[in-house]
């Protein structure tokens, strides 16, 4: 996770970012919430998110979740939300 702090607003799963550091405002629907919420928990790998977000339960094959995490995490990394992200 990235230093810089952000405020957060949460409803039926879903959250507003608010990242000081570039006074932008984001939102994520109820998976990258739990993205964000299992980074802040500790570093994790891409089968460790995957893990997280068990892609049964959210009725997408584990290899297209796979793809979308991968492209959450750019993304995030990109808005400087979280740091340091690698993908396998």
């Amino acid at each position: 996770m990235s230093s810089a702090p952000l405020l957060e607003v949460e409803w039926d799963g879903e959250r507003l970012l608010y990242h000081g550091a570039s006074g932008e405002t984001h939102f994520l629907n109820a998976t990258g919430a739990r993205v964000v919420e299992r980074l802040r928990e500790g570093d994790a790998d891409l089968d460790e998110l995957l893990a997280a977000l068990d892609p049964e339960s959210l009725g997408i094959a584990p290899e297209l979740l796979r793809d979308q995490l991968d492209a959450l995490l750019a993304r995030l990394d990109e808005l400087g939300i979280v740091i340091g992200t690698t993908t396998a």
